[in-house]
């Protein structure tokens, strides 16, 4: 997915232990993003944890010494769920999603789908779409 490469950097902070987001949709919840820095990289500030962890709020950043708050470009890598945990940093009309590759891409024509029936909405011009209902005790119309 993802192209190794390698660059200097500077260390410019550490972390280790539990993350407690204080807003969004991992508020209250333990996280343990495991062994964190953060990397100042030719003026790019990153962070990175050793265990896989959305940046999902402002907390995930200022955990690893990351003030995004103070920046002026903000980049995470996420489908959106991040939105209420940056929200009072950024206005909705300061949020730019973009498509990038990867196994979950935001470009659904771009997947090679093999056993989806089609047509299917939103992949292709659908007109009429009738949803099942599902009733009470199980049964379908």
């Amino acid at each position: 997915l993802a192209t190794p490469f390698a660059a200097e950097a500077t260390v410019i902070a550490l972390a280790d232990g539990v993350l407690v987001p204080t807003r969004g949709v991992y508020e209250g919840a333990n996280r343990y993003p495991g062994r964190c820095c953060a990397l100042d990289l030719g003026g790019i500030r990153i962070g990175v944890s050793s265990h896989k962890v959305q940046c999902a709020d402002d907390d995930t950043l200022l955990h690893v010494g990351l003030d995004p708050a103070g920046a002026k470009v903000v980049v995470v890598k996420s489908r959106g769920h991040f939105r209420a945990g940056f929200d009072h940093l950024f206005a909705p009309h300061q949020i730019v999603e973009v498509g990038a590759p990867g196994v979950a891409t935001t470009e659904l024509g771009t997947v090679d789908w093999q056993h989806l029936p089609r047509p299917v909405f939103p992949l292709d011009d659908v007109t009429v779409w009738t949803p099942e209902v599902q009733l009470h005790g199980g049964a379908s119309r």
